[in-house]
């Protein structure tokens, strides 16, 4: 399979170049057989076809055959204009058609620059929708480590108050089992420990909170 040949500017060139090159060879020709016309009506010729019948009749002849001929390279010359103003006709369709092809294909390649252009754009704000829902996600993730951090330090906070509690529970249990005798002194100082453990109650109550 043999690839196609496209003609080039140069092929235009020379196909023009030969029509005026034919056109110009047919037109010497219809002048030197008008000018050999000319020559057999000249006043020479006129008393040499007088004075010899044979001559004159051979002359009509030629004049006859001169105009025949010329009549047929005039008609040939008709028909190589018609033929190269149809061929200038079809190359101006020709390049008509390419610059519309062309101004085509620059539209198409703005066009898809356009596309490429919004598919970016819509790429990125796609992409920008995502990284905020991945950070919205990040965020939450954040806060409930936070939670759990704080529900687990809230858990040991309780978990203290109740030891200090159960130790003041006892506390309690033991001053109140201490002899009579001792009851005065005894009871200051127990009144002094109860105090301490219940500011130490209250700090850690507003802690939690």
């Amino acid at each position: 399979m043999t690839l196609q040949r496209f003609p080039t500017l140069h092929d235009y060139a020379e196909r023009a170049a030969s029509f005026e090159r034919q056109l110009q060879s047919l037109e010497r020709r219809r002048d030197t057989i008008l000018a050999q016309i000319e020559q057999c009506k000249s006043p020479a010729h006129q008393l040499v076809s007088l004075l010899a019948p044979l001559y004159r009749r051979s002359m009509i002849f030629e004049v006859r055959q001169l105009r025949k001929e010329c009549e047929r390279v005039e008609f040939q010359m008709q028909d190589l204009k018609a033929e190269y103003e149809a061929w200038k006709a079809e190359q101006k369709q020709r390049a008509s058609e390419l610059e519309e092809n062309t101004r085509l294909y620059e539209l198409e390649t703005l066009i898809q620059r356009e596309y490429r252009w919004l598919a970016v754009h819509d790429d990125q704000a796609e992409l920008r929708k995502k990284q905020a829902v991945l950070e919205k996600v990040r965020e939450q993730k954040r806060l409930q480590e936070e939670a759990q951090t704080l529900q687990r330090e809230q858990k040991a906070l309780q978990q203290q108050l109740s030891e200090v509690r159960e130790k003041l529970g006892t506390n309690r249990q033991q001053r109140d089992a201490l002899d009579d005798s001792h009851h005065t002194t005894r009871f200051h100082a127990t009144d002094t420990q109860t105090a301490d453990i219940d500011e130490a109650i209250l700090k850690v109550s507003m802690f939690s909170k």
